[in-house]
């Protein structure tokens, strides 16, 4: 169930969502578009790479004769997702095929096969043309897994309140490590940042002096993601963290969804 929100937003976030099918991305994507417009602000999602976790299960959903979706699913809660063709109809009996083959991968170290994994392809190649989309697939979902993933969407919003060499200094920075390695570094689940606190964290997030940061981190088992909004410092506090509030709880409640399938 989703929680209840003192907004007529609430409605709307939730109709917004009603096409989006196994795809963890387009979640986000979409959960950081609507909430960029709802709040008129930019707003950064951030999934941290699982390079510990292992692989817990692979998951197989046919969504058209010859297309398959493959769930990467680690045990830190993490979910990949890799759509593949075949050059032949897939039926049942195929997709129980290629659950069988794949079923070697539960329980390795995504690391370890991010290393190894295209040895293990090199090896299938020559005896099982088959099953090589499905692992292949596998091979692009473990490769994402172990990549930091930020999806940042409203960034008009910083030239309203900024001048223009500062806002595109600020959306440079969205995209390094520093800044999403800042977004986890607060312990709290919900923390605010008043332009001067974050150079305390980084002598690059001067740039942040006349905004404000709104910190929002959600758990899906072991596997943190993050919110993040950036405006300017006199916004309305109460009604943004509602807002992300409910759109990470949202969001989680989908990923928990793709999970139990």
């Amino acid at each position: 169930g989703f929680p209840p929100h003192p907004s007529k937003d609430c409605a709307y976030i939730l109709s917004m969502f009603n096409d989006i099918s196994y795809d963890p991305e387009s979640i986000i994507k979409k959960a950081c578009d609507i909430l960029s417009k709802i709040i008129n602000c930019t707003v950064i999602f951030a999934v941290p790479p699982v390079f510990e976790s292992v692989v817990r299960d692979i998951k197989l959903v046919k969504v058209g004769l010859r297309t398959v979706v493959l769930l990467l699913i680690t045990s830190s809660g993490m979910i990949q997702n890799q759509v593949f063709n075949c050059s032949f109809e897939v039926n049942n009996s195929i997709l129980n095929m290629f659950k069988i083959a794949l079923n070697e991968f539960r329980g390795k170290n995504i690391s370890f096969l991010n290393i190894e994994m295209d040895k293990i392809l090199f090896a299938r190649e020559t005896k099982d043309i088959v099953m090589i989309p499905a692992f292949e697939a596998v091979l692009r979902a473990v490769k994402k897994s172990c990549q930091t993933h930020v999806e940042i969407k409203g960034e008009k919003f910083l030239f309203d309140f900024q001048n223009f060499q500062k806002a595109f200094k600020i959306l440079d920075l969205l995209q390094t490590k520093e800044f999403s390695d800042f977004i986890f570094s607060s312990i709290n689940s919900l923390k605010i940042y008043l332009g001067s606190d974050c150079n305390i964290y980084n002598t690059e997030m001067d740039v942040f002096s006349d905004c404000s940061i709104i910190v929002k981190k959600y758990d899906i088992g072991a596997y943190q993601g993050a919110i993040a909004v950036i405006g300017p410092t006199r916004i309305n506090y109460s009604d943004i963290v509602a807002k992300i509030s409910y759109i990470a709880e949202v969001v989680r409640n989908m990923f928990l969804e793709i999970m139990n399938l």
